[in-house]
């Protein structure tokens, strides 16, 4: 279920950005990156909740998660604001999500 859900969540922030980069003014794109955005959120704090009795380490981990994923919903916003600064908060994303895929198990 969990894994479903995930690739749903980035399935939808990949059709969002590639329809924003195709075209300008396409009027779906930032709810679809705002869809996937939000999975993605609520994603994370279900595993801050799972985990939350765990050792310190890998609950601050999951927190960095949380709080990555929380730029992909600012991004969603500059999406919608017609602003090009959504790359950037997509690339401190991806930058924190390959950090984590290093140090969680």
């Amino acid at each position: 279920m969990r894994v479903s859900v995930q690739i749903i969540a980035f399935l939808l922030l990949l059709a969002g950005a590639i329809a924003r980069i195709i075209s300008q003014h396409y009027v779906l794109a930032p709810y679809l990156f705002g869809a996937g955005a939000v999975l993605v959120v609520v994603l994370a704090v279900v595993d801050v909740w799972r985990h939350r009795d765990t050792a310190f380490r890998e609950t601050r981990l999951f927190r960095i998660n949380l709080l990555a994923s929380l730029a992909l919903v600012i991004g969603a916003y500059l999406m919608y604001k017609e602003s090009n600064s959504w790359v950037i908060c997509l690339m401190i994303y991806a930058l924190v999500t390959l950090f984590l895929s290093y140090r969680l198990k």
